[in-house]
């Protein structure tokens, strides 16, 4: 009664009540229950979401930052085990966004996930990039770039990353080549 109670304040967008009542749930069953522990952060992450919605631009932006934090610290509590490549891709995203060294390991393991193999390639390549290695930056985007039969979004994104990486490597008439392949007919934003 309590959890179907939690479930409803939830969906009504009650969140601070929701909260209250799963840990009430949990103080009534007088242990933790994993499935209302996650409950609880899925509902503080809605609450989040729901306030971004809210909220103007400038506050918007503290508040995707606070909600950052927030899945940061839930990740930093959870003991270490080894990580499946399905959430190796997340937790890598999540670490690249927080500027972390790890996240190249977390895209490596991902790597052995088939449909996150090139996206993690790409990541790598990123990471690379950030780290000042453009060679390995390169080079990884551009095995990436092989793997990838299809012209789609996801392989004009790797032209342009492999474009801005070429231009920070004074290599001009590859990287013009490399944006020309990425948007034929676009307007391209300057490469950082």
């Amino acid at each position: 009664m309590i959890r179907s109670l939690a479930e409803l304040h939830c969906r009504i967008k009650h969140f601070d009540k929701s909260i209250g009542y799963y840990e009430r749930f949990n103080k009534t069953n007088l242990r933790s229950d994993a499935a209302v522990d996650r409950a609880i952060v899925d509902t503080k992450l809605l609450q989040f979401d729901w306030r971004i919605e809210q909220a103007g631009e400038a506050e918007a932006g503290e508040l995707s930052d606070e909600r950052k934090a927030f899945e940061w610290s839930r990740y930093n509590a959870c003991p270490r085990v080894p990580v499946r490549p399905v959430a190796a891709y997340d937790l890598g995203v999540l670490q690249l966004e927080a500027g972390e060294y790890g996240a190249i390991q977390s895209f490596q393991r991902a790597q052995a996930n088939p449909h996150r193999e090139i996206a993690s390639l790409m990541h790598i390549g990123r990471c690379f990039a950030k780290r000042g290695m453009n060679d390995m930056a390169a080079g990884t985007l551009q095995k990436a770039l092989d793997k990838k039969e299809v012209m789609d979004d996801e392989k004009m994104d790797l032209h342009y990353q492999l474009g801005c990486v070429l231009d920070s490597m004074e290599r001009r008439e590859e990287s013009i080549g490399q944006l020309r392949l990425s948007r034929e007919g676009h307007r391209l934003p300057r490469c950082r």
